[in-house]
C-alpha cells in the first residue's frame, strides 16, 4: 500500500476507517466476510485432492462403490462449499450496496454543507467531482468493494502459503518460473493502475466543463437566449472540444494498456508451458501417478491463480484507496457547521458590530471592504447602496459568515462571532436575495421547508403578498408544484411571483436579523408598494437590512450606509444626505430620480 506523497500509513488509516465505519453501519457484514474467506480457503484444497484420489481411483481398481462415494463426497462437499459461497456474495452484495449508498449519502451531506468559500474554489471543486467520480462512476468501483479484495487476498496467501509445498515437490525452477511471471505481472497491474489513474485526474476538471456546457445547453432558463443570440453553434463548438479532448485521452490510454495487455498474456503462457513441460516429465518418466499429476497441475493453478489476485487485488485495492482518500480528504475539509467544540448558542441579538474589518479575495491584491467600523442595534433599519462593485454583497456575505474576514473583527453583542456556533448564529437570518431559488417541488415546502408547519401562519402570509388568490385557482392549493415541467397540475409563477414567494419564506422563519438584497428587483410598482408596508412590520424588534440599487427604496430606512471602493463613505438617514449636495448619494439620487421626470 505504499503511495507517492502519502505512504503506507494513510494507506492503513483509510482502511480503518472503512471498516469503523462498516462495523458502525452493520457488524454482521464484516462476520459474512470472516465466513466467506474462510470458504474461499477450503474451496481450492477440496478440488485438488478430491481430484487426485478420484483419478487414482478410477485408474487403479475401478471400484464403483469405491469410485461412487469418494463423487459423491467431491459433490456434496465441493458444491455445499459453492453454494454457502454463492449465498454469502449475495448478501454481502446487499449490504454492501446499502453501505455504498450511507457513504454516497455522507457525501451529499458534505456537499450540501460545505463552507460557502469553498464553493468559489476550482481547486476545491475539483476535489469534488474526484470524490463524487472515485466512488461513484469510476468503473463501479464503490468503497465496499475494497472489502471483499482484502478478503480475497487473505484467502488466496493461506492458499498460495497451502500448495507452496507441493509446487516445490515438482521443482524449485517450477517455483522460479511462477514467481517471475508474477513479478512481471505485478509490474504490468501497476503500471495500467497508474495510467487509468493519471488520465482519471486529466478527465475530472475537462468533465466538469463539459457537464457545465450542458447544463448551459438544455436548462430551460437559457432557452430565449440561445435562441435570440444563435448560441446553436458556439456551445456545440464548446462541446466538440471537451468532447475530442477527452477522446484523445481515452485513446493514448487505450494504445498503452492494449501494449501492456499482450505482454500480460504471454506472461501467462510462458506460465503454463513451463508447468505443464516439467509435470509431464515427470509422468512420463514414472515418479508420479496419475492422480498426482492432476494433483500438481491443479496445485500449479491454483498457486498461479490465487497469486495472481494477490497482485491484482493488491493493485486495485491501492488504487481504489487512491480515489477513497479522495473521498475522505473532501469529508475532511474543515467546515463551521461541523465544528465540535462546545460553542455558545447564539441567541437573539441587540446589537452587531463591525470593527475594523477589511476583506480580500484570494489572488486579489486589493481589499473589497476596507476598515468598516459600524455598530447596528436592535429595531434599527440599515439600508445599503452604492455602486455596483462597491462592496455590499460581500459586507453581507460577512455578516452572514460566509465569508470570514481577512482583518478585524465582527461582534455580536460584544462576542466575536467565530466564537458562537455556526449554525445557531445562522439560524438569527431571514434573507432574501437578489438571486432567489425557488425549488421545482410544492409551494408549502419552498416556503417552511419542512413537513411540519403552521397553516394558519402560512396562508395569512400567503394572503398578505396576495400569493393565495393564485393558489385556489389550483387543485393541490399550497401543495401545488412550484414548476410545469416536474407536474403536469404544477403552476409557473412569474419572476416577480416567485421573489414574492422567496419573500414568504423570510417571514415564515422566525428569525432576529433580516436581511433583503435587492427585493424589489423584478417587482410591479403595486407588489413594490406592497413589500415596503410590509417590510415595516417585518423590521419590528430586529435588526434589518435594505441592501437596493432604488436609492428612494431606502428612504424610510433609520440609517444608510453609501459604499464605494470598499469603504463608507457616507452615512445618515435619506433627509441628511440628499441635503449634502456633493455627496454621492445625492448625486445618484437625483441622477435616478431624473429618469423619472
Amino acid at each position: 500500500f505504499i503511495r507517492k506523497g502519502g505512504g503506507a500509513m494513510k494507506s492503513f488509516r483509510t482502511i480503518k476507517r472503512i471498516y469503523q465505519m462498516m462495523f458502525q453501519r452493520n457488524p454482521q457484514y464484516i462476520r459474512l466476510s470472516i465466513g466467506l474467506a474462510l470458504l474461499e480457503i477450503l474451496n481450492p484444497f477440496i478440488y485438488i485432492f478430491f481430484i487426485r484420489y478420484l483419478t487414482d481411483t478410477i485408474v487403479s481398481n475401478r471400484n464403483w462403490i469405491q469410485l461412487s462415494l469418494l463423487c459423491l463426497m467431491f459433490l456434496l462437499s465441493y458444491y455445499s462449499c459453492q453454494i454457502l459461497v454463492n449465498r454469502l456474495e449475495k448478501e454481502l452484495t446487499i449490504i454492501g450496496n446499502k453501505l455504498n449508498n450511507d457513504f454516497e449519502t455522507n457525501l451529499n451531506d458534505r456537499i450540501m454543507h460545505l463552507d460557502y468559500t469553498y464553493l468559489e474554489s476550482p481547486e476545491v471543486l475539483d476535489k469534488r467531482d474526484r470524490a463524487i467520480e472515485g466512488i461513484k462512476e469510476n468503473n463501479g468501483i464503490k468503497i465496499a468493494d475494497i472489502n471483499l479484495k482484502i478478503i480475497s487476498i487473505i484467502s488466496s496467501v493461506i492458499v498460495v502459503a497451502g500448495t507452496l509445498y507441493l509446487i516445490v515437490s515438482i521443482s524449485p525452477f517450477v517455483l522460479l518460473i511462477l514467481i517471475v511471471t508474477i513479478i512481471g505481472t505485478l509490474f504490468i497491474e501497476k503500471k495500467l493502475s497508474n495510467i487509468e489513474l493519471e488520465n482519471w485526474k486529466k478527465w475530472i476538471p475537462l468533465n466538469r466543463r463539459f457537464r457545465m456546457v450542458y447544463d448551459l445547453m438544455y436548462n430551460v432558463k437559457n432557452a430565449q437566449d440561445v435562441r435570440i443570440y444563435s448560441t446553436y453553434d458556439f456551445f456545440t463548438s464548446k462541446v466538440t472540444s471537451y468532447n475530442s479532448d477527452s477522446v484523445s485521452i481515452l485513446q493514448t490510454e487505450g494504445k498503452t494498456t492494449a501494449q501492456y495487455s499482450i505482454l500480460k498474456r504471454l506472461l501467462i503462457m510462458l506460465q503454463f508451458i513451463c508447468v505443464q513441460m516439467f509435470v509431464v516429465n515427470k509422468a512420463l518418466a514414472g515418479f508420479i501417478s496419475i492422480g498426482e499429476y492432476t494433483m500438481y497441475v491443479n496445485s500449479a493453478n491454483s498457486f498461479s491463480t490465487n497469486a495472481m489476485l494477490i497482485v491484482q487485488n493488491f493493485v486495485q485495492i491501492q488504487k481504489n484507496l487512491l480515489y477513497v482518500c479522495e473521498y475522505f480528504d473532501f469529508l475532511d475539509l474543515p467546515s463551521k457547521e461541523f465544528e465540535t467544540s462546545k460553542k455558545e448558542k447564539a441567541t437573539t441579538p441587540h446589537c452587531i458590530e463591525f470593527q475594523d474589518v477589511s476583506f480580500r479575495y484570494p489572488k486579489s491584491k486589493i481589499n473589497t471592504l476596507d476598515h468598516i467600523n459600524m455598530k447596528f442595534l436592535l429595531d434599527e433599519k440599515i439600508g445599503i447602496v452604492g455602486k455596483n462593485g462597491a462592496g455590499k454583497t460581500t459586507f453581507i456575505k460577512l455578516l452572514l459568515r460566509l465569508y470570514e474576514p481577512s482583518n478585524g473583527k465582527i461582534l455580536l453583542d460584544g462576542k466575536d462571532v467565530r466564537e458562537y456556533d455556526y449554525s445557531s448564529y445562522l439560524s438569527m437570518f431571514s434573507a432574501v436575495f437578489q438571486d432567489f431559488n425557488i425549488y421545482p417541488i410544492s409551494i408549502r415546502e419552498n416556503i417552511v421547508s419542512s413537513n411540519f408547519y403552521d397553516s394558519e401562519k402560512l396562508l395569512k402570509i400567503l394572503k398578505e403578498l396576495n400569493l393565495y388568490s393564485k393558489l385556489l385557482k389550483c387543485s393541490d392549493g399550497v401543495e401545488t408544484v412550484a414548476s410545469k415541467l416536474i407536474d403536469a397540475t404544477g403552476i409557473d409563477f412569474s419572476t416577480g411571483e416567485k421573489q414574492m414567494i422567496s419573500m414568504a419564506r423570510a417571514i415564515y422563519k422566525p428569525s432576529s436579523i433580516l436581511i433583503l438584497d435587492e427585493p424589489t428587483a423584478s417587482l410591479d410598482a403595486n407588489a413594490e408598494n406592497l413589500l415596503y408596508k410590509k417590510y415595516r412590520e417585518l423590521s419590528t424588534k430586529k435588526i434589518s437590512f435594505f441592501v437596493s440599487h432604488r436609492l428612494a427604496s431606502c428612504i424610510f430606512c433609520d440609517s444608510i450606509l453609501v459604499f464605494d471602493k470598499g469603504q463608507i463613505v457616507q452615512q445618515g438617514n435619506h433627509k441628511t444626505l440628499i441635503n449634502d449636495t456633493s455627496g454621492l448619494y445625492a448625486q445618484m439620487f437625483n441622477l435616478q430620480a431624473a429618469q423619472y421626470k
